[in-house]
């Protein structure tokens, strides 16, 4: 009896500090993600892991850990999940701004569909 109530001890402690590395993962991952954001919004470029290190704080291999661990996280299958269910509300948008005479949203929404090859100025003749 005393090793049955030690191992749910043990268990409930094994939870415990689960639930906190979650939490750690998850402050973590907003943080990282807002300086990231930022940074592209004022370098119009991506950041490097050091850049990202010193604007949140974090260490080195903290950034580096964390930005692997992503993509095997559930935390990114449910945001993936996310970005396709809103999939065809985005297109359907892209589609708005083309019929109102937005050149971008036409030709990108021309590439999307196959009717034009990116990156260039033709549109594909179809098959009589």
């Amino acid at each position: 009896m005393i090793t049955e109530e030690s191992n749910k001890q043990q268990q409930e402690e094994n939870d415990e500090t689960a639930a906190q590395r979650n939490v750690t993962w998850e402050k973590n991952h907003r943080l990282i993600t807002k300086v990231i954001c930022k940074l592209l919004w004022e370098t119009e470029s991506w950041p490097t892991k050091s850049e990202i290190a010193r604007k949140t704080g974090l260490s080195l291999p903290t950034i580096s850990k964390h930005l692997v661990q992503f993509e095997q996280e559930d935390f990114m299958i449910e945001v993936m999940d996310q970005f396709k269910f809103m999939s065809s509300k985005m297109l359907a948008m892209l589609c708005q701004f083309a019929m109102q005479g937005d050149m971008k949203a036409m030709r990108l929404s021309f590439e999307i569909m196959g009717v034009l090859k990116k990156g260039s100025a033709r549109v594909k003749e179809k098959d009589s």
